[in-house]
């Protein structure tokens, strides 16, 4: 059997062809997939951006309110400090379940999307 040596450059040519076309969309996907991660990591960071600073002047209220009603404010600091505290050791204990688990869920999902 004969093959025109004209073909097999032809099927040459088209296999190279292919497999750049291949590597390029496995490219722009990949950036793809980066550009949705960041660009979903970065506004998740703005929001808790601005939950945080909201948290940050109430708790300063409610402590100049509490000292305010216990007649000393150094109470009012001291009291937000130790609700703040049993909150981080709660957080702490929990950790794997209500922050590791979840957000490690969230990244697998949002990469093999």
């Amino acid at each position: 059997m004969h093959q025109d040596p004209d073909s097999i450059k032809e099927l040459i040519e088209k296999s190279e062809a292919y497999i750049k076309s291949s590597i390029e969309l496995i490219r722009l996907k990949a950036i793809d997939q980066i550009a949705e991660i960041a660009s979903s990591l970065v506004s998740k960071i703005v929001v808790i951006l601005f939950i945080a600073m909201f948290f940050f002047t109430f708790n300063i209220g409610v402590s100049l309110w509490l000292g305010a009603i216990l007649g000393k404010n150094y109470l009012g600091f001291l009291i937000i400090s130790g609700v703040y505290i049993f909150f981080g050791i709660l957080f702490y204990i929990f950790r794997e379940g209500w922050i590791k688990t979840p957000l490690s869920n969230s990244i697998i999902t949002q990469a093999l999307k």
